[in-house]
């Protein structure tokens, strides 16, 4: 599977839950290999969707 994303576009990771590191591990992972847009929603996946953040899920 493949997914093309553009350098410079919107990028917003977050985690399963509030707690967790991986959301953050994404972020900077990104931004390191060169993204530059990206940001990081501390709270977790259901207050991404409570707050009508989108969800895109790869095919």
């Amino acid at each position: 599977m493949q997914i093309d994303l553009r350098r410079d576009q919107t990028i917003i990771t977050y985690c399963a839950q509030s707690d967790c590191d991986e959301g953050l591990e994404l972020a900077l992972l990104l931004r390191r290999i060169g993204f530059t847009d990206v940001m990081l929603f501390a709270g977790g996946l259901a207050d991404w969707r409570a707050a009508d953040g989108c969800v895109e899920i790869a095919p």
